[in-house]
Order: structure tokens, then sequence, then C-alpha cells
């Protein structure tokens, strides 16, 4: 299955170019990437990815799991269970609903579709919609390079 498919059949409410673009600037597209706040665990095997994982939830406040970065703050949320996210299509999953549920909150009339989405980008990244612009723009930017690409 080429790789734009894999995010458009995992996550269809967003635009797999959007999935494929936030998860390049979020995990560098690794599937099961850990991230925390001494930097990024990129293991090599999904076995090794538990091993850490459970790790790393039982030593650190936050953690960013698989490709989309899904924050474990989402876990009692969601009713899921951490290693679950180390899924790739069910990563890309949660990682596509937050973000919608980001767009549709950012969404008010007179707003067009672009700001809309640099917002829920922003809340996807920080929980606000004003304070991470930057990130909004870098996964943008992923994202023209993606389309352009063969």
């Amino acid at each position: 299955m080429p790789i734009i498919d894999f995010y458009a059949v995992c996550g269809p409410w967003i635009h797999p170019v959007t999935l494929q673009a936030v998860a390049v600037v979020e995990s560098a597209a690794h599937p099961w990437a850990i991230g925390t706040p001494h930097g990024a665990i990129f293991p090599r095997t999904r076995s090794e990815a538990e091993r850490q994982l459970v790790r790393a939830l039982r030593t650190e406040p936050s953690v960013d799991i698989g490709l989309m970065q899904i924050n474990s703050q989402w876990l009692p949320r969601l009713h899921i269970a951490p290693d679950r996210l180390l899924d790739p299509c069910v990563n890309v999953r949660v990682g596509a609903a937050i973000l919608a549920a980001n767009f549709i909150a950012a969404s008010h009339p007179g707003r067009s579709h672009l700001h809309a989405l640099v917002a829920a980008l922003s809340a996807y990244n920080s929980g606000s919609e004003t304070a991470a612009v930057e990130y909004a723009a870098k996964v943008l930017s992923v994202g023209v390079s993606v389309r352009r690409s063969p």
C-alpha cells in the first residue's frame, strides 16, 4: 500500500498529506517513537518499543507515543491502552480524531479553513490554538514538500 493510502485508510477524517506531515514533524515518521521530557527514543522493534514505553510511563510525567506522538494525557480520556498506540494505524486514527476535533473547535464563521487548520495544528501540539503557530507552519511546509514528492 502506498504510504499516502495508509494515512487515508487509518485517518479518513483528515487529508492524508496533512497526517503524513504531522507524523514527519512529530516522530520523523518512526512508527514506535517515544517522546519524553529527556528526549526522543527510536526503538528498532515493536517489542523494544513496548518495553521502553512501560519504562517511560513509570518514570516520566508525560510521554508522547508513536507516529503522531499521542501524549499520555489522552490515555484515560480515550480509554486506550498505551501499547495500542504502538500500532501505526491505531496511532494515526487517534491522532486524526484529535486533529479533527481541534479543527471543528477552531472553525468559526468568517474564519478561513486555512486559519482553522493552523489553529487546529497549534492545539494538537500545545493545547492552545495560538501557542504553537510556528509548529503549524512547519507541518504545512512539510505537507507542501510531501505533495511535491513523486
